[in-house]
């Protein structure tokens, strides 16, 4: 039922994106991935989400592709994370320091982020969009919960799914449809790592609030 539901989902966001002139792509061959985010021109790799610096296997990450007439034209990377016993606060401070070194390490965390993220995480990098297809409120919405219904149909016993977002979130976090932000989430020891701020926040759902959002979808067919 939860599949069927999902697969109904992902078929309306496509309708969707096709109406608007695009299709998508997703793809899990990493030296694949390499080469068309080159094609698109994506002007920096998110250390977590960098195909050149971390050991990715399939059915761990994938991104999907956002296709214009046969070419790639933005795309978005998603990945599972298994926490196991450890705290996403220690996850986080210790992915950190490899990632970006022992002078920038993760200093706080705001208390709502120690307390619910646990367990299976699914991770969202931001949308790499152009500016042109970013003013695009039902292209961003249409093409964001097309990569959360896959990931949900990717990893379906995920207990939340989460993505970092700039102090002005509100594009993002409709795009991904996330109910739940926490403001000013993470606090690092200068200098802060280019891909973060002291100001960023962290846009989350719950399995729970997934089901719930889905099932709201399903009465208004």
């Amino acid at each position: 039922m939860f599949q069927m539901d999902l697969a109904d989902s992902a078929a309306v966001h496509l309708a969707e994106l096709r109406k608007l002139g695009c299709d998508v792509m997703a793809c899990d061959d990493f030296g694949q991935i390499e080469a068309l985010l080159e094609e698109i021109g994506s002007p920096y790799r998110a250390p977590m989400f960098d195909v050149r610096r971390n050991d990715f296997t399939k059915g761990g990450a994938f991104w999907l592709f956002l296709m214009r007439r046969g070419k790639p034209v933005g795309g978005v990377a998603a990945r599972q994370i298994e926490l196991q016993d450890e705290s996403f606060f220690d996850y986080v401070q210790r992915v950190s320091g490899e990632q970006y070194g022992a002078e920038a390490p993760l200093r706080a965390m705001a208390a709502p982020l120690k307390r619910r993220l646990a367990g299976r995480l699914v991770q969202l990098d931001k949308l790499h969009l152009t500016e042109e297809d970013q003013a695009k409120p039902a292209l961003m919405r249409a093409f964001g919960h097309m990569v959360v219904v896959l990931s949900a149909m990717t990893w379906p016993e995920f207990d939340w799914m989460y993505s970092f977002a700039p102090e002005a979130h509100g594009p993002l976090q409709s795009a991904y449809g996330f109910p739940i932000v926490t403001p000013h989430a993470l606090t690092w020891r200068p200098p802060v790592p280019f891909v973060h701020s002291n100001s960023e926040a962290v846009i989350y759902l719950s399995k729970l609030d997934f089901l719930h959002l889905l099932s709201l979808r399903h009465k208004k067919k």
